[in-house]
């Protein structure tokens, strides 16, 4: 919706679904050209959008933020939304993956291995963003039963689905996917949907799970420094926060960042 829907004073745009009864995509195109240009003006570099769901008719009532249920409409205007972006040199973030179910099939030190479960009808819009170039995904917290190999992960597991499908679908988008671009979790969100993990626990294990950007309310500097500890003492995790290093740095390269003005 533009900075109208963040920043008091500012324009706001039509929401997600108007924008989905428009036939010309060109439109949305020239839209997303504006928005980034405006981010630009506030020094903003990472618009975190589009909502690359699909409206389900399961869910109860309507969704403003997605552009509708047909998977290749929906399809075609995140495609011209995110060129739109790309066009002002503003990274976009691909919201909300889709999780429809998690099996644990072990429990490594107090860290469950997962094995989640995948519409390809609702991950197809992120698939196509995936191959345009999109700079980041950020995985949906949902909450659905979970499902174990075996009873012992069962009593092993401290986590609620929510915060399992947060955190752990990463692993999954980069391997199964071929994702190289950023993984973002929102640690608000998932503390308030599990509500049975906080503070520096929950980024550390964001962390341990594979994602490179953590957004937080929560002073960072717990989490801060076990992460460094846990670098530190094991080298797959240092090998894991260089390789999210040099994945920042290389989205703000993208994003000019790089050039003195």
């Amino acid at each position: 919706d533009g900075l109208g829907s963040q920043l008091r004073g500012t324009l706001a745009y039509p929401n997600a679904l108007s924008q989905g009864a428009v036939n010309s995509d060109s439109l949305i195109h020239a839209l997303a050209v504006e928005v980034g240009r405006q981010l630009k003006l506030i020094g903003v570099h990472m618009n975190l959008a589009p909502v690359s769901n699909l409206a389900g008719i399961q869910e109860a009532g309507y969704r403003f933020d997605v552009y509708g249920e047909d998977g290749f409409l929906v399809t075609s205007k995140l495609t011209s939304y995110l060129h739109g972006l790309q066009s002002q040199n503003i990274l976009g973030c691909a919201k909300y993956f889709p999780v429809q179910g998690i099996t644990v099939t072990d429990v490594i030190k107090g860290v469950p291995v997962t094995r989640p479960f995948i519409d390809s009808v609702q991950a197809y819009p992120f698939k196509e963003l995936f191959r345009q170039g999109i700079h980041a995904v950020m995985p949906a917290t949902s909450e659905f039963p979970v499902f174990y190999e075996t009873k012992k992960f069962a009593r092993k597991n401290k986590f609620s689905s929510a915060l399992l499908s947060s955190l752990f679908a990463g692993d999954w988008i980069k391997k199964r996917m071929d994702y190289k671009g950023l993984l973002i979790v929102d640690m608000r969100t998932v503390e308030a949907a599990s509500g049975r993990i906080k503070g520096a626990d929950a980024e550390f294990l964001a962390f341990q799970a594979g994602n490179d950007i953590i957004i937080t309310d929560n002073n960072p500097l717990p989490a801060i420094r076990r992460i460094r500890k846990l670098a530190r003492n094991d080298k797959r995790y240092a090998d894991q926060l260089q390789t999210s290093v040099k994945k920042i740095l290389g989205a703000k390269y993208d994003a000019g960042l790089s050039v003195r003005k």
